[in-house]
């Protein structure tokens, strides 16, 4: 089930997080013609996709979360690096899920 998380007035300072969830996520817009980069912000560990971020009174749905991997040495395997969400405007999202369902009988 989506969740909705708004960030917009600095309320997740009260989370805690281990090593691995220390890292912030990187935000990235996915709509076509417009890759854009929304910034840098502490999430909590566990949105998913399908999850609504409320960000500086704009929504946007997460429609896909990636984890960056570096090896350092070997005998440590793999450590996190980077943390990515992909997300598209609310409204936009809608208006994507339009035109997929009219390219869908061509």
């Amino acid at each position: 089930m989506a969740k909705t998380y708004d960030f917009g007035d600095g309320s997740n300072s009260t989370l805690s997080w281990d090593s691995r969830e220390t890292l912030p996520y990187i935000l990235k817009t996915t709509t076509p013609g417009d890759s854009s980069h929304l910034g840098t912000h502490h999430l909590p560990p566990m949105i998913g996709k399908g999850d609504v971020i409320k960000l500086n009174q704009e929504s946007y749905k997460v429609r896909r979360v990636r984890f960056l991997y570096k090896m350092e040495s070997p005998d440590v395997k793999y450590r996190v690096t980077k943390k990515v969400l992909d997300v598209t405007r609310l409204g936009r999202e809608r208006i994507e899920r339009k035109l997929m369902k009219g390219l869908e009988g061509v």
